[in-house]
């Protein structure tokens, strides 16, 4: 999920969330109020009508009189008896005779929900009867009024809410595309850098003095500062390199011509020095030569590609290194004559350097495979021998890196070659990366661009 939609999203659940807790309490606060209203306005009504009954001289049609001009227009008197009998019931409706009949000896005022949603408010008072009995007074009254309003007052919320919702969405939207376009600027600039290995800066015209305006500052000077040390290292790197040419190309020359004079009649420690200055020397050469392809840009490297069959450089590079060691290679082609579209000599350096370290880290033979998916071939270079630790892989593409020294019994190179393996590739826009069992195998992938003579897959 995007950083805008969780924003936007996160400020629409809050927004949602405190408006409907707000109109919920708001309607439940004025519902208690009113029923609490009600209420008292049905117990003070009750006290009147007891007042009134009490100063009556009793007789039943007076009586009858006096309690009826009370009756509320939707609703019940009715007189209770200790035995909770009712002895005498004024109605306006013969549902109300429902109700359960409830004696008390204390003024007392409740409401009431029945089963199909119809509030009531019951007010009781004690009477004293005639014949001294204690007798309750209680009157029955539907919530008509109060019910309509509620239901008002739930559609005017609901309204508002809606209202209240769709501009705070809205709202969260526009925020969230202030907040993340800066953001997303920084992102795109990240990837962009990653992706061409350059130190492109955001533009700083339009930043604003807050925390994000301050990534932005710090972003640009991160990445002054790291073209900055890039340019250095890449200058000394390519300084050094051609400065130890010379020397070196000097010593070599030395060596070489000591070793072609007297060299029957000279000393077998004389010799061995000799040939250790003269191997040395061009394990340095070598060294240097590294150097300085790290040291290029990649525009430097003059990528000249063209479309070239790759089982006949695979079957180049296989004679010349069986050749040499005495080694079995062994090619396999999912599909025959497969093209691709590459700088051939570079490829041809990269599968020198990954044919080299499979034969220096296997004792057994050594695979080719060829295979194509869609518009990429992809060439393995495969050998059977102690593979890579997993928690090593990730980091053999880096320069001057080599592994422990139980894989590197038989190496004697500093950690450059597959870095510049990589970069040849890269420097290509093709691919190349690592697959690896400890003590069972490891491949080396290379993902090359098809060529136009290549038959398309179905």
């Amino acid at each position: 999920m995007k950083l805008r939609t969780k924003i936007q999203l996160l400020a629409s659940v809050v927004v949602v969330v405190f408006v409907s807790l707000t109109n919920v309490s708001v309607y439940l606060f004025y519902e208690n109020q009113s029923f609490q209203s009600e209420a008292e306005r049905v117990l003070n009504q009750t006290d009147a009508m007891s007042q009134a009954v009490s100063t009556v001289p009793y007789d039943e049609l007076i009586l009858v009189n006096v309690i009826q001009s009370y009756i509320p227009s939707e609703g019940m008197i009715r007189l209770i008896n200790q035995d909770e009998e009712s002895f005498h019931t004024f109605t306006t409706d013969e549902s109300f005779s429902s109700i359960s009949t409830s004696f008390t000896d204390s003024q007392t005022a409740q409401t009431l929900t029945t089963d199909d949603q119809e509030r009531y408010v019951i007010a009781s008072k004690p009477l004293i009867w005639e014949d001294g009995e204690i007798v309750t007074l209680q009157v029955v009254e539907r919530l008509y009024g109060l019910e309509e309003n509620m239901a008002l007052l739930r559609y005017i919320l609901i309204v508002a809410s809606i209202i209240a919702i769709l501009p705070a969405i809205v709202g969260g939207f526009l925020l969230a595309a202030v907040i993340v376009k800066p953001v997303q600027r920084l992102s795109e600039t990240m990837v962009h850098v990653e992706a061409e290995g350059n130190f492109q800066k955001l533009n700083e015209q339009n930043v604003t003095k807050d925390e994000l305006g301050q990534l932005t500052v710090a972003f640009n000077k991160m990445m002054e500062r790291l073209h900055r040390q890039f340019k250095q290292q890449e200058q000394f790197v390519s300084d050094a390199s051609h400065e130890l040419r010379t020397p070196l190309t000097v010593i070599d020359g030395y060596a070489k011509l000591l070793l072609r004079r007297d060299i029957e009649r000279s000393s077998p420690l004389f010799k061995e020095s000799l040939l250790a200055i003269s191997d040395e020397t061009k394990q340095m050469q070598h060294l240097t030569e590294q150097l300085l392809i790290l040291a290029k840009d990649d525009e430097q490297l003059h990528v000249e590609k063209t479309s070239f069959f790759v089982e006949q450089l695979l079957e180049e590079v296989r004679d010349r290194f069986q050749v040499a060691t005495n080694r079995t290679i062994k090619q396999i082609s999912q599909r025959s004559s497969q093209t691709v579209y590459a700088d051939r000599e570079k490829v041809k350096q990269v599968l020198y350097i990954l044919v080299d370290n499979a034969l220096k880290y296997s004792e057994g033979e050594v695979e080719f495979v060829v295979d194509r998916k869609k518009d990429t071939v992809y060439v393995r270079v495969r050998d059977y021998g102690v593979g890579i630790d997993e928690q090593e892989v990730a980091y053999i593409f880096d320069r001057f890196y080599q592994i422990d020294a139980g894989r590197n019994r038989q190496t004697t190179g500093v950690g450059l070659g597959l870095s510049i393996a990589k970069k040849l590739i890269e420097a290509q826009q093709a691919t190349i990366f690592v697959e690896s069992k400890q003590g069972i195998s490891t491949t080396f992938t290379i993902g090359l661009q098809a060529g136009e003579d290549c038959e398309s897959d179905e």
